[in-house]
């Protein structure tokens, strides 16, 4: 399943690796992607954000 995340801070980072843990297709967005947030939540995840 895909799901979308909208916030990338504390709820959204957690909901996003869980659903990630459970096998699903994750997408999320963050009002300032390249925030140090942002970034360690792509760290965490294993993915990069950015466009396209």
């Amino acid at each position: 399943m895909i799901i979308a995340v909208i916030g990338s801070g504390n709820v959204g980072g957690a909901l996003a690796q869980r659903f990630i843990q459970a096998g699903h297709t994750v997408l999320v967005g963050a009002r300032f992607p390249l925030s140090e947030k942002s970034v360690k939540l792509a760290g965490k995840i294993g993915k990069d954000f950015g466009p396209g």
